[in-house]
């Protein structure tokens, strides 16, 4: 990108009445807001930030030249958007003028780097002015009971730190802008690019948290720019930035999120998990998708994707799904992409170049971690192997990522599972029959493996039931079997569902 010399960093266009007080204990909004970014962002940049805003006149006052030479001297104009600042006219020209005059001095876009940032101080009613169409735009507001409620220490201590975090976001984002404008930008990153979804907006923090991690580490972070709201032009740039992705991180709560104008009626959320899964189906694509064990939404159709998204493979397909809490989701984007930057020999590989060899397949015995610690599945991995099989059981060391990675490869790779129900208890056991319902959509076209249920270790009623009211595909191996009894429920099995034996 060629070098382009500005007078000023940034150039902050506001509406006054923005930056009255609302408590003499504080100084105005934009008073404080300006102060802490050029702060945040001269520690970023390594030297001071030049930043620039109308301390003198009121909305209603004619454009003088001086704002005029500073617009055109400015590398990003920063726009506060608030109801007022929408009305005002010579807030609005302020930001054409900018617009006008960077179109015609290298561009409103260069490279990647948007030059117009929007902030929304304010929710206002209606969409944006279409300059800011597919503009990125950070929100320094949260709802709380459908009540906006500004980041402003004036609110109390916890939106006084929401606002010190997102103006550090914001200066590193300007920071990586202003040194790509000047041509002093790092050389291309050749680290992965990750698909950062956009989400609801109860899920906003925790995104606009992770994507800030993730560009701090030098990972390229996309979307980087507001998606359409035109349905059919929302998807080609969701196909167009996921085809350059190696992860996509999909953070799903309990609202339903922004719809595009369309015939589906689909929110964003769900167009971005599907094109994913597309994305996924043809390869080259990881994917993982928060969704928290607690979640519940009282919209309809939210609450019908996030039961989809635990219950369908084909809605979940590819993907990592992650029930616990931010830092395990922290954790799993961590070593996903360490998977990707520096992959490792991988165990399921082994396994099936081993099981190519061999005449009778993979079997996966799905165990709890119990039984291996106490050896109750090692007679029936003994008969297995005695019949010609290659048998796997669950890895249970590692983080989780690379576990649910090992269970999935397995579920993919196996000619066979074998759901062993010995230690572990009945809710185990029905947690293991609902990730097993989503086999398919880890076969990537294969056909669907032979299922059997083992039960053993100590008799308890449950255990006795599924003995008298299962037979097709049951194996029992209850305490006090002999090896020979063992056999005979293994080979009878076998032959039930067409396994060799």
């Amino acid at each position: 990108m060629a070098r382009m010399d500005f007078k000023n960093d940034v150039f902050i266009s506001f509406s006054h009445i923005d930056n009255e007080r609302i408590s003499d204990r504080f100084d105005g909004w934009i008073t404080r807001f300006h102060m802490v970014l050029a702060r945040l962002l001269s520690k970023h940049l390594g030297s001071e930030a030049k930043i620039w805003r109308d301390t003198r006149l009121a909305d209603g006052h004619v454009l003088q030249d001086e704002i005029i030479t500073q617009l055109q001297q400015s590398a990003v104009m920063l726009s506060v958007i608030s109801p007022r600042y929408l009305k005002s006219e010579w807030c609005t020209r302020e930001m054409h003028e900018f617009c006008e005059h960077a179109r015609r001095s290298g561009g409103l876009v260069v490279g990647s780097t948007q030059r117009l940032v929007p902030i929304v101080k304010t929710p206002v009613d209606g969409p944006l002015p279409p300059v800011m169409k597919d503009v990125w735009v950070r929100d320094f507001f949260t709802l709380e009971d459908g009540v906006p409620i500004e980041f402003d220490e004036a609110y109390g201590e916890k939106y006084g730190q929401d606002f010190l975090k997102q103006v550090l976001q914001l200066a590193f984002r300007l920071k990586e802008a202003l040194n790509a404008l000047r041509g002093n930008g790092s050389p291309v990153s050749q680290k992965p690019v990750v698909y950062l979804a956009e989400c609801g907006h109860d899920r906003r923090r925790d995104r606009e948290m992770i994507g800030g991690e993730l560009l701090r580490l030098g990972y390229t972070v996309l979307p980087d720019r507001r998606l359409p709201p035109d349905e059919d032009e929302c998807v080609a740039v969701v196909d167009d930035m996921l085809s350059r992705c190696a992860l996509s991180v999909h953070l799903v709560g309990a609202g339903y999120g922004a719809v595009p104008d369309g015939p589906s009626g689909k929110s964003v959320t769900i167009h971005q998990n599907e094109r994913a899964v597309a994305r996924a189906k043809s390869g080259g694509l990881k994917r993982l998708i928060s969704l928290p064990a607690t979640t519940h939404s009282e919209q309809p159709a939210q609450q019908a994707f996030v039961k989809a998204l635990r219950e369908d493979a084909e809605v979940q397909y590819g993907a990592d799904l992650i029930a616990g809490d931010v830092e395990e989701l922290r954790a799993s984007i961590r070593a996903t992409l360490e998977a990707i930057e520096r992959p490792a020999p991988v165990r399921v590989s082994q396994v099936e170049a081993e099981v190519a060899e061999q005449d009778n397949g993979l079997i996966y015995l799905i165990c709890d971690k119990k039984d291996r610690e106490r050896k109750i599945a090692n007679p029936l991995r003994k008969v297995c192997r005695q019949l010609g099989f290659r048998v796997e059981t669950p890895v249970f060391e590692g983080d989780a990522a690379s576990i649910r990675k090992a269970h999935r490869d397995l579920l993919g790779a196996c000619d066979a599972i074998i759901l062993f129900y010995g230690a572990g208890d009945p809710t185990w056991k029905r947690a293991m029959e609902s990730e097993l319902r989503k086999v398919g959509g880890y076969r990537r076209g294969k056909a669907l493996p032979a299922r059997y249920t083992c039960v053993a270790g100590e008799s308890t009623p449950d255990k006795q039931e599924i003995v008298e009211t299962e037979d097709d595909g049951l194996i029992v191996a209850l305490e006090g079997m002999t090896d020979a009894a063992l056999t005979n429920s293994v080979k009878n099995a076998f032959k039930n569902r067409g396994l060799p034996q």
